[in-house]
């Protein structure tokens, strides 16, 4: 039954309602009651424009059933204002194709497994797309709204990589410059220098890249200099040069001096060591005479002629045939069992000396502490090293020289150390965490948006996998925009991550910068791993906000397999069950990279 009017020529119908008065239709979405005499827009037409606890019925705001502050009895959920039986459960999973909302089974995929041919992968709002990140892609195609699609600009693609005709390529390189400034380029791909040529513009190839100062350490300098700043000086003082060398004349040299000006007066320079004035050759003498035990000397003789009775001229004298020691013996030749003969070792020679081809001759080396700095004793001959058995302990052969070290791979550290410079260094690098000693993975912070929070920290080495995503938790922030609400048990943030890049950690902790969103009863947050379980941290108060968290550790792996290494950040079952999140933060330990 229905009433028709008409004014001002439009025709109005009037349906009676239950309650005894008259319904109008005044036009789309407008309703009216008969005795308000007008027609109005409904009060609401969703539940999130309403108060907290109020739900959007018949157009109007109404309390539900349950919210928050009125929960359902024990094993119903409240869903919509109602209290309802649960369908799932954790221990009652939906069948495939159904995913658990609000203790509802509702149309949507769990995981990649639930969807099948193009659109294989689960997104976060549970429906089957064909991607959910750029690396689900092919042939250089990207991943735009669940979809694999051509690149239009260089942002879509990857820092090493320029969007070229719509797909995603390698830069590749013209010019050095592309290389990012420590590699060449050569033929179109960024390598290593090889020389001082490779790089141009000044710079010095060193260690393989291409660097404004030409040394790391004094390792890498010559002739007796030092580096400082980066550049090869002469030294200034003898705490410039390595252990066991002095600064003299401003070169680096093992000994005391390098001329007699280095030696106290009445004293020479011999063999890099300051002794008392004498000669130590014959050219040291004048006059004609010859260096004698150290004295200039006139010699009794300069040939065996002038010697009588069947002398020879040994060293300016005339002796009888034979010898007793070194210096008696002409042309390089060794005293042995009282006659001159060839060496056969460098100990036959004596200090200063080196035996080649049977005669002793002066310079060369017996051992590696008298080569110049970076060189070892091979031969009798100062040259570089080929291998780091050569350079000793504590040492390595880099590029032909010896330099000090302990590795050149992560895997000769120990536990918690990377090799950084030829050395064991500690690990540990990164951000600091707010809650604790240790690294921040990552630390986020509520601002603008419930579904984009600001990345304060990280300390991870790849953002694969990267999203948190609140589920449930309603769509707007609270406490002036700083906190995000977590109003029931069942609602959460997923987090995921990768740790790619990372090696190993000792220990983990889970934080969050919270408080318990009730006017008199206190929370605590329950974090599940959808691989390790879960575990409920201690009270958390209702004022003021503060860290609060939980061991970890064995709550996630370095093994765990991609998209499945993450969590659900939930209020715990307990008290207000209601949570207000400014910060979150993953500490850890002992990081290895």
């Amino acid at each position: 039954m229905y009433v028709q009017t008409f004014a001002r020529k439009t025709a109005t119908l009037f349906y009676p309602s239950s309650n005894g008065f008259w319904l109008m239709l005044c036009g789309f979405s407008l309703l009216c009651w008969l005795n308000l005499g007008a027609c109005s827009a409904p009060a609401c037409k969703k539940n999130s424009e309403c108060s907290s606890g109020h739900f959007c019925i018949s157009g109007t705001c109404k309390e539900g059933q349950c919210h928050p502050q009125k929960p359902c009895s024990q094993g119903q959920s409240c869903r919509n204002g109602r209290c309802v039986e649960p369908g799932c459960s954790a221990q009652k999973p939906c069948p495939s194709g159904e995913f658990c909302d609000e203790g509802q089974c509702s149309a949507g995929c769990q995981k990649d497994g639930d969807c099948q041919g193009a659109q294989k992968k689960c997104s976060s709002s549970h429906q089957c797309v064909e991607c959910v990140q750029k690396q689900d892609c092919q042939q250089g195609k990207v991943c735009k709204e669940g979809k694999c699609a051509a690149c239009s600009a260089d942002g879509d693609c990857q820092a090493s990589e320029s969007c070229q005709q719509g797909s995603c390529k390698s830069k590749g390189c013209s010019k050095n410059i592309d290389c990012g400034g420590t590699k060449v380029c050569k033929e179109g791909k960024c390598v290593v220098c090889q020389d001082d040529k490779d790089c141009g513009n000044g710079l010095y190839c060193l260690r393989g890249a291409c660097s404004t100062g030409n040394c790391i350490d004094t390792s890498d300098c010559k002739q007796g200099k030092v580096c400082k700043s980066g550049k090869c000086t002469p030294c200034s003082l003898d705490a410039d040069c390595p252990q066991g060398q002095k600064c003299l004349s401003g070169a680096c040299q093992s000994g005391q001096c390098t001329k007699d000006g280095d030696c106290k007066a009445g004293q020479k320079c011999q063999n890099g060591q300051c002794q008392k004035s004498g000669c130590t050759q014959d050219s040291d003498c004048t006059g004609g005479q010859r260096c004698v035990g150290g004295v200039c000397t006139k010699p009794q003789c300069t040939q065996d002629s002038d010697c009588t009775g069947g002398q020879r001229c040994v060293n300016g004298s005339c002796q009888q045939p034979g010898c007793t020691q070194n210096s008696d013996c002409p042309g390089g030749q060794v005293c042995k069992a009282g006659k001159c003969g060839a060496c056969t070792t460098n100990t036959d020679c004596g200090s200063g000396k080196r035996c080649v081809g049977g005669l002793c001759k002066s310079g060369g080396c017996q051992s590696s502490s008298q080569c110049p700095i970076g060189q070892i004793c091979k031969s009798g001959a100062c040259t570089g090293c080929s291998n780091d058995t050569e350079c000793g302990s504590g040492k390595l052969c880099v590029s032909g020289k010896c330099i000090s070290g302990a590795c050149r791979t992560n895997s000769q550290c120990g536990s918690g150390k990377t090799c950084k410079n030829y050395q064991c260094v500690a690990g540990t690098t990164g951000p600091p965490c707010q809650n604790g000693s240790g690294i921040a993975a990552y630390r986020f912070r509520y601002r603008t948006s419930p579904g984009s929070p600001r990345l304060e920290a990280w300390g991870l080495r790849s953002k694969d996998y990267w999203e948190t995503v609140p589920v449930f938790a309603g769509s707007k922030l609270i406490d002036g925009g700083k906190a995000l609400h977590l109003g029931r048990a069942s609602a959460y943030v997923r987090v995921r991550w990768s740790f790619k890049g990372i090696r190993s950690y000792t220990k983990g902790s889970l934080c969050i910068y919270a408080r318990s969103y009730s006017t008199g009863s206190s929370a605590k947050f329950r974090p599940w791993s959808p691989i390790h379980g879960d575990v409920t941290s201690g009270l958390i108060s209702v004022h003021p906000y503060k860290w609060y968290c939980v061991d970890w550790t064995n709550k996630m792996s370095i093994k765990d397999k991609p998209g499945l290494l993450g969590y659900r950040l939930y209020p715990a079952q307990y008290g207000s069950s209601s949570l207000a999140i400014q910060a979150v933060e993953l500490c850890l330990q002992g990081v290895v990279y």
